[in-house]
C-alpha cells in the first residue's frame, strides 16, 4: 500500500528541567513526578513538533488545527537503566496559535522519548510518534525512542515528527503501539483462574484494591468506577461503550506474583456487552508456592502437593482417623510421619499448619530426631519451639479454645525463630544454634524422643524452603 505524506508545522515549546523522584515498593514500582521551578543540576530541552498527514490512494485527509489538540502524552525513560522517569498526559494551551504545556522537571543525564501522542478533547488520538521498526517508522526521520542528553544550564532543541491517525486503513499497530493501552475496552469478563483455589475456603477473594488498570486515556478513571466484581465466581466485568482499541489489565494481590493481560484490537472487535471477551489469567502464582517444598491437606489421602509429590504416612495403633479432611489424633499412640528430606540440611525454612487441641498437655505439632527442631503447645497459652539444644516459648494473650482451629506459622532464619498465630506475629525467639538441620525423621502428633503425644486435629501442614509471610 502506498502512502503519501503532506507536512505542516505546529510549534510546541516544552521546557524540560531535569530531575526525577522514584517510588519503589515491593507491591509495585511506580514513578512519582514532582514539578518544581528551580533544581540544582538541571537543564532544558525545547521541542518543535512537525505533524504529517497520511494520504492513502491520493485521498486527502482533513487538516488538524492546533485548537483541536487538547492533551499530549509524553513518556521518557532513563537511557541507561530504562526506568520510567516521566509519564504523563498533559493538558495543552494555545499561545499565539502555538501549542504549549507546563514545564517538566528531570535530572541532568541521558534519556529516551518512547511515547509522544496528541489527543483531542474526547481522548481520541490525533497524532503519534511512530516506534522504530513499525510500518510508519520510515515516514519520519527519528522514530521512537528518540535519544537526547541534558546538560546543566543548557538548552537542547529537538524536533519530533508525528503522524496523523485519521487514515481509514491505519490501525494502531502500524505505529508500533500494540502494547500501549489505547482508550478503554467495551466489555471484558475476566476469569481469574489463579485466585480460584484455596485449601481452606476453596477460593481466594479478589477485591477492587487487587486490580490495577493501566492506560493512557482519561477514561481510565471512569473505567475504575464502573467495573462489577463477583468474588463467588471470581469474575470481573468491565463495561464501557464506543469504538475502542486495546487495554492492559494488571492484577496485584498481596502474596501473589503480578499477572496481566493486554487486550488487542482484534480481540475487542468481536465482543460486546452481551457477549464479553473472557480470559483466564493463569500466570498469577502465590509467592509462597514458589518456595513450597511440600503441602498436605489430607483430602481423603496422605499425598502431598508440591514439586516433589511427597507422601505422609500413618504409624501406630490405633491409627489416627481421617475425618472431614483433617487428621484426628486423640487417645492414640499413632502419629503422622513425613519424608525427612523435606527439612533436612535447611538453615532457613517455614512450617505452616492449621490445628485444634483437645487438651493442653504438651501437644507436639512437629518433632524431628535429636530434637533439632520441634513445635508444640503447652499450658493452654504457650507455643514452644526447640532449635538445637534450646527450647523457648511465646505466651498468648489468652488460652487456646479447645476444639477451635488456629493457623500457626513458624519461620526459621538461622538462629532466629518467628511465630505467627492467625496471621499476626506473636514474637521472635533467638537461639545459638544456626547450623543446617541434620535429621532423618519428621513426625506430627508424637514426639520422637519420648512419649509426649498430641490430642487434637491437624487440618493441613505445609513446608517451605524460605522464610514466608503469613
Amino acid at each position: 500500500m502506498n502512502y503519501f505524506i503532506k507536512s505542516k508545522f505546529i510549534t510546541l515549546v516544552i521546557s524540560l528541567f531535569v530531575i526525577t523522584f522514584f517510588s519503589c515498593t515491593k507491591e509495585k514500582e511506580r514513578v512519582i513526578i514532582k514539578e518544581v521551578e528551580n533544581v540544582e543540576g538541571s537543564g532544558t530541552v525545547d521541542f518543535s513538533v512537525q505533524t504529517k498527514e497520511v494520504e492513502e490512494n491520493l485521498l486527502k485527509n482533513a487538516n488538524v488545527l492546533p485548537e483541536e489538540v487538547a492533551s499530549i502524552k509524553i513518556r521518557i525513560i532513563d537511557a541507561v537503566s530504562e526506568e520510567v522517569v516521566y509519564e504523563k498526559t498533559k493538558n495543552v494551551i494555545i499561545i499565539n496559535d502555538n501549542l504549549a504545556i507546563e514545564s517538566i522537571v528531570l535530572k541532568v543525564g541521558s534519556y529516551k522519548i518512547t511515547d509522544f501522542i496528541l489527543y483531542n478533547v474526547s481522548g481520541e488520538m490525533l497524532y503519534l510518534l511512530p516506534l522504530e521498526n513499525s510500518e510508519f517508522a520510515e515516514l519520519v526521520n527519528d522514530p521512537a525512542p528518540i535519544c537526547f542528553d541534558i546538560t546543566e544550564d543548557n538548552g537542547t532543541p529537538i524536533t519530533i515528527e508525528v503522524i496523523g491517525t485519521n487514515c481509514a486503513s491505519c490501525p494502531i499497530d502500524k505505529w508500533g503501539y500494540t502494547k500501549i493501552d489505547v482508550i478503554c475496552p467495551a466489555c471484558i469478563c475476566i476469569q481469574v483462574g489463579a485466585f480460584t483455589f484455596s485449601e481452606s475456603s476453596n477460593h481466594f477473594e479478589l477485591t477492587a484494591s487487587d486490580i490495577l488498570v493501566y492506560g493512557i486515556s482519561d477514561c481510565c478513571e471512569d473505567l475504575l468506577e464502573t467495573f462489577n466484581l463477583t468474588n463467588i465466581f471470581n469474575k470481573i466485568t468491565f463495561g464501557g461503550s464506543g469504538e475502542y482499541y486495546a487495554y492492559k489489565f494488571v492484577f496485584q494481590k498481596d502474596g501473589y506474583t503480578d499477572c496481566e493481560y493486554t487486550f488487542t484490537v482484534q480481540e475487542l472487535d468481536h465482543f460486546s456487552e452481551i457477549e464479553p471477551l473472557s480470559v483466564i489469567l493463569d500466570n498469577c502464582q502465590m509467592l509462597n508456592d514458589l518456595y513450597l517444598i511440600a503441602g498436605f491437606t489430607f483430602n481423603e489421602d496422605f499425598f502431598g502437593y508440591g514439586p516433589n509429590h511427597y507422601e505422609a504416612s500413618i504409624v501406630g495403633t490405633p491409627e489416627p482417623q481421617l475425618i472431614n479432611n483433617t487428621v484426628t489424633i486423640f487417645n492414640t499412640a499413632g502419629y503422622l510421619t513425613f519424608p525427612s528430606e523435606i527439612l533436612n540440611e535447611l538453615n532457613d525454612f517455614s512450617v505452616k499448619t492449621t490445628v485444634s487441641f483437645q487438651d493442653h498437655a504438651a501437644n507436639f505439632i512437629l518433632s524431628t530426631n535429636n530434637s533439632y527442631f520441634e513445635i508444640w503447645e503447652n499450658s493452654g497459652n504457650r507455643i514452644y519451639v526447640r532449635l538445637g539444644t534450646q527450647e523457648k516459648y511465646l505466651t498468648l494473650p489468652e488460652n487456646f479454645v479447645l476444639g477451635q482451629f488456629y493457623d500457626i506459622l513458624v519461620t526459621r532464619s538461622g538462629g532466629e525463630i518467628t511465630i505467627y498465630l492467625d496471621g499476626s506475629q506473636l514474637g521472635i525467639l533467638t537461639y545459638t544454634f544456626e547450623s543446617a538441620l541434620n535429621i532423618n525423621q519428621i513426625r506430627s502428633g508424637r514426639r520422637i524422643d519420648n512419649n509426649h503425644t498430641f490430642n487434637g486435629a491437624i487440618d493441613d501442614i505445609s513446608f517451605y524452603n524460605r522464610v514466608i509471610a503469613p
